[in-house]
């Protein structure tokens, strides 16, 4: 029987890495930071903790009952940093001025959370991401989804990057309440398309085939202008034009010529119920769930002070560690044996000066 009180263990939701492991990891983040901050993005770190209150009308379910709380001094109820864009979205809104946009920013960061020790697959301890304030058009879309693609150049695995919008989701259900349509989206989020024509038949909702149909349309790039065109004119003249600019999307990401393999998902709807726009997900072959993730989130800031429109993703490193490309730079170069140890020290600190990894 599992020893409950086994203390030399790590608490759930925590992980240590050390040499080798911790070693890949770093030069995998490192190498992440140094290309965001080549394309403008300034560094930012959120508050381990912070008090609960604030956050949990932003809370879900699930996340809800993942998250660690805890006590201060004061009696007021904290909780550990279990999502890094909503510790950043109030943080941000406390330092930003209308004058500041756009603002980029990007961070390296754990997050700390129950998750269930035999799924590895859902191991997030680690995250890498990236915030754009202050850019509503598609533009700001554009850029970070193009950024992903770059930064997930750094691992050699295949990548499908999953597009999905919770914008043509809430104006199609537009006459539902924010219950129903949370019922509705985690059908959508399970492909469990079949239950939810007969709930919309129920309620009395015109068009229900045509809707279950469009959401659970899975497309490649050349495929979206044809088949999505023939939706048009079906629900609404805002739904018309939601489509116009998934199109739009799709046909700017086709001409950046971006390395990795897109899809239109429409059943990717955003797992945090802040979503408001494009959503998007990376998988590879070899992961069940996501490796990446992100979307806009136009009225998030808001909610802590500072009315203006973000889209940002996460990278959750620590899945992709193992496939980290690294350079032959960082081989480890012994300094030879025999030699006393002022002439070894002398040639450490010159190959150390060109660039290059020694050890004693």
């Amino acid at each position: 029987m599992k020893n409950k009180h086994n203390y030399l263990r790590n608490p759930q939701g925590t992980e240590g890495l050390y040499f080798e492991e911790a070693d890949i990891h770093k030069q995998a983040s490192s190498s992440l930071e140094r290309m965001f901050s080549n394309w403008g993005y300034s560094p930012v770190k959120t508050p381990v903790f912070d008090f609960y209150d604030i956050y949990e009308p932003l809370l879900d379910r699930d996340l809800k009952s993942n998250i660690y709380r805890l006590i201060d001094r004061d009696g007021d109820l904290l909780m550990l940093r279990s999502d890094i864009t909503l510790f950043l979205a109030k943080q941000v809104g406390r330092v930003l001025r209308d004058s500041d946009l756009p603002a980029r920013c990007f961070y390296s960061d754990t997050i700390l959370r129950h998750q269930d020790s035999e799924d590895v697959s859902k191991n997030e301890f680690y995250q890498t991401g990236i915030e754009l304030i202050g850019k509503p058009d598609i533009d700001g879309d554009l850029e970070v989804l193009s950024l992903l693609s770059l930064a997930l150049d750094n691992y050699d695995t295949d990548f499908v990057i999953h597009i999905g919008s919770r914008a043509l989701f809430d104006l199609v259900f537009s006459s539902f309440s924010t219950e129903k349509k949370a019922e509705i989206a985690s059908k959508f989020l399970d492909r469990n398309f079949k239950p939810v024509e007969s709930l919309l038949e129920s309620e009395g909702f015109e068009k229900s085939k045509e809707a279950v149909d469009l959401f659970s349309l899975i497309l490649t790039v050349e495929e979206v202008g044809l088949t999505l065109a023939k939706y048009k004119g079906l629900f609404s003249v805002a739904v018309d034009s939601e489509i116009d600019k998934i199109l739009s999307l799709f046909s700017q990401l086709q001409e950046c010529g971006l390395s990795h393999e897109l899809r239109l998902d429409l059943s990717e709807l955003g797992t945090q119920p802040y979503y408001t726009g494009f959503v998007f997900n990376a998988y590879t072959n070899l992961s069940g769930t996501a490796v990446a993730s992100g979307g806009r989130y136009d009225k998030l800031l808001k909610k802590f002070g500072f009315d203006a429109s973000s889209v940002g993703f996460s990278i959750m490193t620590r899945k992709l560690d193992s496939f980290f490309k690294q350079s032959s730079s960082q081989d480890v170069e012994k300094i030879e044996e025999g030699l006393s140890f002022a002439q070894r020290y002398k040639e450490a600190v010159s190959l150390t000066s060109q660039g290059k990894r020694i050890k004693l």
